[in-house]
């Protein structure tokens, strides 16, 4: 874990010319054009810790594949996007009271600090916590705990969730699917 750390911190350092935004409060999150998502209902988080994710995006017939380091507290999370080509592709800080983000020009435009704090709350809430913070939508799960799949949907499917392979506190394999932007991330937890 030392060297990820260490491998983290020197591609901070690279020169790569990033856009930053100030820090700011978020505390709804459009999940659709209809539906929000009160992410002050999110507080204290939970998977606390930390965690290397390898994630397949795929997107208008393009896969992109990177790896993710998080960090998980009750009232922080982090994260930190890499490639072996680009090096930090985006960091991400968010709290209850803001967002910070910096990120690469190769980023595209989907890529932004809402749409992870959407993704992450969709996959990772409890199902009665996701259902409470959802404005517009409703959520339903079904599953037998090995393999659950969620759905989040108003008259449309806004997300769906497969876990697959649950790896300690947190799921280990899961895909998130969003029909309407029509992306599809495969999510793989690789270490803890």
């Amino acid at each position: 874990m030392q060297k990820l750390i260490l491998l983290l911190f020197t591609l901070s350092l690279t020169g790569c010319a990033t856009q930053q935004t100030a820090p700011e409060r978020v505390t709804l999150v459009s999940i659709s054009q209809t539906a929000k998502l009160n992410t002050m209902q999110a507080w204290p988080l939970k998977n606390k810790g930390s965690h290397l994710q390898q994630v397949t995006a795929t997107a208008n017939g393009e896969k992109h594949t990177f790896s993710v380091y998080l960090e998980i507290h009750d009232r922080k999370f982090e994260a930190v996007a890499f490639n072996d080509v680009t090096g930090r592709l985006y960091s991400f800080t968010w709290t209850p009271e803001s967002v910070s983000w910096e990120a690469s020009p190769l980023i595209p435009a989907e890529i932004m600090p809402e749409n992870i704090i959407a993704d992450f709350l969709m996959a990772h809430l409890p199902l009665a916590q996701l259902q409470s913070a959802l404005m517009g939508a409703s959520v339903t799960e079904l599953g037998d705990g090995k393999h659950v799949v969620r759905t989040v949907k108003n008259k449309d499917t806004i997300r769906k969730i497969t876990y697959l392979q649950k790896n300690g506190n947190i799921w280990g394999h899961l895909i998130v699917e969003n029909p309407q932007i029509g992306y599809k991330l495969d999510i793989k937890t690789v270490s803890q």
